[in-house]
């Protein structure tokens, strides 16, 4: 025999679990979306994270999720190895995949689209968000590879710059690189 207070603790409960799953799902929603943050790191203010687990020497743009190298190299590279004057000198993409960070492997050279989402358009000239922990960095002006390939001409590559251009440059030209870990990105070797 069914009651009215059996009844009406099967209804609760349905409408508990209903609430649960609701809230659940939610959460998955990425904070973008919803309107606010449920980032561990939101007290922090920043937007950039120093990486001990990397010795220091890795940031984590909470943003994207992506880790970059805190100083990269300073020297510059072409977008592949170079076989100039006989010898062998390793390009853009050998010096990352043979990066070693915070005694971790796995960088890579970023496509066009991560390299971008460093910059911040709404500071004028060194387009970085003001207080970044990268550096030292390099000059105004000086082009960094992406992993990108110009489609319209595959001996080009996309490169930016600190200023915020993005600009098409001959694979063989000499341009600095900033290596990233985490998600998987072009291969073009």
């Amino acid at each position: 025999m069914v009651t009215i207070a059996n009844v009406t603790l099967v209804n609760s409960f349905k409408l508990l679990l209903g609430v649960s799953i609701s809230v659940a799902l939610m959460s998955l929603v990425s904070p973008a979306f919803a309107g606010h943050s449920t980032d561990p790191w939101a007290h922090q203010g920043s937007r950039f994270v120093v990486l001990g687990a990397f010795t220091g020497q890795a940031v984590l743009d909470r943003e994207t999720g992506l880790v970059w190298e805190k100083s990269p190299n300073l020297g510059a590279f072409t977008w592949l190895p170079s076989t100039v004057g006989g010898g062998s000198s390793g390009g853009a993409h050998d010096r990352c995949n043979r990066l070693v960070l915070g005694h971790r492997m796995g960088w890579r050279v970023p496509t066009i689209q991560e390299l971008t989402s460093l910059l911040d358009q709404t500071v004028t000239g060194f387009h970085l968000t003001p207080g970044h922990p990268f550096g030292p960095l390099w000059s105004i002006g000086e082009a960094i590879w992406s992993a990108t390939t110009a489609a319209d001409n595959t001996a080009g590559a996309w490169t930016m710059e600190l200023l915020g251009s993005i600009v098409k440059v001959n694979k063989g030209a000499l341009a600095h690189v900033w290596c990233v870990r985490f998600r998987q990105g072009v291969d073009p070797q």
